[in-house]
């Protein structure tokens, strides 16, 4: 199986936004996927090749990867087969944070976007020994090897960085069927071994953790689950952690983490579940340990960082439906999070004089921001059904309302002046920053009482995708819709920076209402073997940004030509 696409970038509506002029950016590429048996042995093997010229200066794409799967059923020892899945990837990706302007929004601040010359591959072999139908045995490896060489403006910046890991997993199942019983048990070990001055030198973390699950049937009605799983991290590293106040360079912690489950069936297609599982966090060697920047925008370590905790609840029904030739169901779910020291990067003056964007100070790091909270309904519809004997429908539409709140919103996770940065169009606070960098301890307050939104979420997602498929074509619609982001890092709404990336305010005013995007999709088998595609994407050509500063692509068509063998 083959396929083809080429595609461009279609002007945006608003003219200063198309620094490419009368040439419209391209895109195209071929990907191929193969597969045999020969004998016992399965193999697959693909890959594709991607250019992307890019909607934003500089910010272009060329990627290259193989593939390949293999497993072999042994002939003399019934039930076991083993293999080895491989990928290579090689990577030449232009990234950056944020714009000149609001009217020049797909230009990278100071025309500076770094490029990232990278290779990632990974070597999986594996063992699965099945015994009958009651004892199954499941061994997984991995070899995983990064490196990235890091520039901006065909400079070296001294940022290049790679990483090595390997990871292994045993996992032992136990079916007895008379109890109506599952019992699984296994062991996980991950090793990541990390150099480069990006993470201020060497950092090793190994993650172990040990866990057992079981899984019970009561008749035909009630399925429960109940689990448990212990987590060991240890880290060592050539930059000091501060840890309750003791400065060292080797850490261990570890925590047991408990989760349950059920499942009841009401009736023929009337579902009832609910789960609750709590979860650890702990922070990654690039949260903890990575000093870089992208263009002119600035990312610092934070040792001092503590893991993240909680635990998380779903409660949902699932009722099946016909409506004449439709069929489909329904799904409602109700959820709630909580996390304690929560882990989120914030932007602020978090370096010394001299460092971070325009020598202020400023950039992102991540910090622990208290204890937080997470709930929120979701729906979503899945339904299929015949219009007429040359014409079936598919529908999928979903809804999401979620609350994510800081619970204590007077908390600072910094001391004086790195306040908590916050800034909302819905709440009246008191926000202002001088060009050295330093904000108004009030402007955390919450006087109204007003619940503090964590920063950069979404409240109201929607989408809804139709897909009509006749004899000769195959046409669908998607939609999607997100809410306008309220929150965001304070100090990109001030004076300041208005100065040095103008438009951030003007732009959450103009797209305050959210994001409506509509995709569309065309294709026609012209026989078995040839299929071809329309692709538009941002059929409206809408102009909506993910966050401040970050302009989305506007529309794009391509043509995709498929081919089978």
């Amino acid at each position: 199986k083959v396929n083809f696409h080429h595609g461009f970038y279609d002007d945006a509506k608003k003219e200063s936004l198309n620094w490419w002029g009368k040439r419209n950016q391209r895109i195209y590429g071929v990907d191929f996927l193969h597969k045999r048996k020969i004998k016992n042995l399965d193999l697959v093997v693909g890959g594709f090749a991607l250019e992307d010229e890019g909607y934003r200066y500089d910010e272009i794409i060329d990627r290259k990867r193989v593939n390949f799967n293999t497993r072999y059923k042994d002939q003399k020892i019934e039930g076991l087969s083993y293999g080895i899945n491989g990928n290579f990837l090689f990577n030449n990706v232009g990234s950056a944070l944020i714009w000149e302007s609001y009217d020049q929004g797909y230009i990278p601040l100071d025309s500076s976007a770094t490029l990232t010359a990278g290779n990632v591959f990974h070597i999986d072999p594996f063992i699965t020994y099945v015994n009958g139908t009651n004892d199954k045995h499941y061994l997984r490896t991995r070899y995983m090897k990064v490196v990235n060489d890091n520039s901006t403006n065909d400079e070296d910046t001294g940022q290049d960085n790679q990483s090595q890991t390997y990871y292994t997993e045993y996992q032992y199942q136990k079916t007895l069927e008379k109890l109506g019983l599952n019992w699984t048990n296994g062991i996980m070990n991950e090793l990541v071994q990390a150099k480069s001055d990006l993470f201020n030198g060497k950092n090793n973390k190994l993650n172990t953790a040990i866990f057992s699950q079981m899984d019970k049937k009561f008749g035909d009605r009630l399925n429960l689950s109940v689990g448990a799983r212990y987590e060991i991290f240890q880290l060592e590293s050539d930059m000091s952690l501060v840890i309750e106040n003791d400065t060292l360079n080797k850490i261990s912690v570890s925590k047991p983490v408990f989760r349950l489950g059920a499942n009841y069936r009401f009736g023929k297609a009337t579902f009832l579940r609910s789960s609750w599982g709590q979860g650890y966090r702990f922070p990654s060697i690039a949260e903890l340990f990575i000093s870089t920047n992208i263009g002119d925008v600035y990312v610092f370590p934070n040792p001092n960082l503590v893991p993240e905790y909680g635990w998380s609840s779903e409660v949902a029904i699932r009722q099946g439906f016909q409506l004449n030739t439709f069929k489909g169901f329904i799904d409602v779910a109700a959820f709630k999070m909580m996390y304690h020291d929560m882990m989120e990067f914030s932007f602020g003056p978090w370096g010394d004089s001299g460092t971070g964007f325009l020598g202020t100070g400023l950039g992102f790091k991540s910090v622990n921001i208290g204890t937080t909270e997470v709930k929120g309904v979701e729906l979503s519809i899945t339904a299929q059904g015949k219009i007429n004997s040359n014409a079936t429908l598919n529908l999928l539409a979903g809804y999401l309302y979620n609350q994510p709140i800081v619970i204590n919103p007077f908390d600072e996770y910094a001391k004086v002046p790195y306040e908590n940065y916050y800034n909302s169009s819905s709440n009246n606070y008191d926000m202002t920053i001088g060009l050295e960098g330093a904000i108004d301890s009030s402007g955390i307050q919450n006087p109204a009482g007003h619940i503090q939104l964590l920063k950069y979420r979404h409240q109201h997602q929607a989408k809804l995708d139709a897909e009509l498929i006749t004899s000769k074509f195959t046409s669908g619609v998607s939609v999607r819709y997100n809410s306008f982001i309220e929150n965001i890092d304070a100090i990109f709404a001030t004076p300041f920076f208005e100065l040095q990336a103008p438009g951030i305010n003007k732009s959450r005013e103009d797209l305050s209402s959210g994001d409506l995007v509509i995709d569309y999709r065309l294709s026609k088998q012209l026989n078995k073997k040839t299929r071809v595609s329309l692709i538009i994407n941002n059929l409206l050509n809408t102009e909506y940004q993910s966050r401040p500063a970050n302009l989305m692509p506007p529309r794009m068509v391509s043509i995709q030509w498929s081919i089978k063998v």
